[in-house]
């Protein structure tokens, strides 16, 4: 959210609407959902094609829920709305953000 939080600091806070924002997210999330069970359905199929036993134990763990997202609040600078180039500079820098933090 730090991204969201400079692009409204840049741009004011109409730039981004928060209603659009949690459609986003729920349908991100949806997503995300949907490709967790298509890869449980597909693994078993897969490990079969490549010749790899199926055990129990080859399993992933379920995946924990997504944490929710903090509420944002309105910055005091106003210019004009962010493009579309700097929305999804904003977004690759969540999404590189959150792949540095993630355990592997």
């Amino acid at each position: 959210m730090d991204a969201l939080k400079a692009v409204r600091e840049r741009y004011g806070p109409a730039c981004v609407n928060d209603e659009d924002l949690d459609q986003i997210f729920q349908r991100e999330a949806a997503r995300v959902t949907d490709a967790r069970i298509l890869a449980e359905l597909l693994a078993p199929r897969l490990l079969a094609a490549m010749g790899a036993p199926q055990s129990r134990e080859t399993r992933p763990a379920p995946a924990p829920p997504p944490a929710p997202f903090p509420a944002s609040s309105p910055p005091t600078a106003t210019a004009d709305p962010p493009g579309i180039a700097d929305l999804l500079d904003g977004m690759l820098a969540l999404d590189h953000d959150a792949r540095t933090r993630r355990p592997r």
